[in-house]
């Protein structure tokens, strides 16, 4: 009679190979509730989100006795993935639940409960949104990882909430969004207050983007961290490496108020669009923030702790 003691059956151990997915009015692949799972060779044309993964209504809560009660793999992998004519968000990665409106909300949950649920890694992409309304990767997963991957023609390229705290960001090229290519800090969040995030952007070049509004939207843009590596990235096109020069980018890194310990060092920032600082920071003091041997553009706005040039 009480829905909230029953116990939940979990699809698990799965693999999808070799798909090709066209002409979908909304979503191509969803895995729900699902864990370690394993997407290999995926191609989709035209639909509004490629693949969708969350927890479910009944976020792991109470599992199947016997499955899973240590040491859970829950976890999704995504290897040689391409989205094509994305309408929406190409790749929707959702590891947090809130309870609010479902069968648990009367267990009275803690946020610890409704979050960290399923752990995302992906590896070998490529998304172009057209006139896409949405993002290319959105995350709420406590742990990411983003590499070998492309994506052009989005609002944002990478946008992670706040429940998204350890991620790492490896050799992706992000080019001609509207907004910011990096957007780690999305406001929303279950925990109040949000928790503090870490991880690395190594390795990735961003250009073109900030292309609703010129030289306003960061290729980088982190809040609320307490620790951040950026380092050995490409900002901005350049003649002599791409043919063409940087009109739009805004800053390569633009930090809030509530950023702390973040390390760029070796970024390398070819242009910048009209009006816009090399590394931005918005806090009233430095906060341990530090740009270590620029090449480039490497004019700062705000306080840095240090500054080597």
């Amino acid at each position: 009679p009480r829905r909230e003691l029953r116990q939940t059956s979990h699809a698990y151990n799965l693999r999808f190979s070799n798909i090709n997915i066209i002409n979908v009015g909304f979503l191509a692949v969803g895995l729900t509730g699902a864990y370690n799972c394993w997407v290999d060779g995926l191609y989709v044309r035209s639909s509004k989100v490629v693949l969708g993964c969350s927890p479910g209504e009944s976020a792991f809560f109470r599992p199947w006795k016997g499955v899973d009660q240590v040491g859970a793999k829950r976890n999704i992998t995504v290897c040689n993935l391409v989205g094509v004519d994305v309408r929406g968000t190409g790749i929707g990665l959702a590891g947090a639940s809130s309870k609010e409106g479902g069968y648990l909300h009367v267990t009275g949950n803690t946020p610890r409960d409704q979050t960290d649920l399923v752990d995302f890694c992906i590896d070998g992409f490529a998304l172009d949104g057209g006139e896409s309304g949405g993002f290319g990767i959105q995350s709420s997963a406590e742990k990411m990882t983003v590499r070998n991957g492309h994506i052009t023609n989005f609002v944002r390229g990478i946008a992670a909430t706040h429940d998204c705290t350890r991620m790492t960001i490896d050799s992706v090229d992000i080019f001609s969004c509207k907004e910011e290519a990096l957007q780690l800090g999305q406001d929303s969040s279950i925990w109040n207050p949000p928790r503090q995030k870490m991880g690395i952007v190594r390795n990735c070049f961003m250009a073109g983007n900030s292309l609703s509004r010129p030289g306003v939207y960061g290729a980088v843009q982190i809040d609320l961290c307490t620790g951040f590596i950026i380092e050995g990235n490409r900002f901005g096109y350049e003649l002599g490496h791409d043919g063409i020069a940087e009109t739009t980018q805004g800053p390569a890194l633009d930090l809030g108020a509530r950023a702390r310990n973040v390390v760029c060092r070796c970024n390398h920032i070819a242009g910048l669009g009209p009006g816009a600082m090399a590394y931005k920071n918005r806090s009233s003091s430095g906060q341990g923030n530090t740009v270590e041997h620029p090449s480039g553009e490497s004019s700062t706005y705000g306080p840095w702790d240090v500054l080597k040039r």
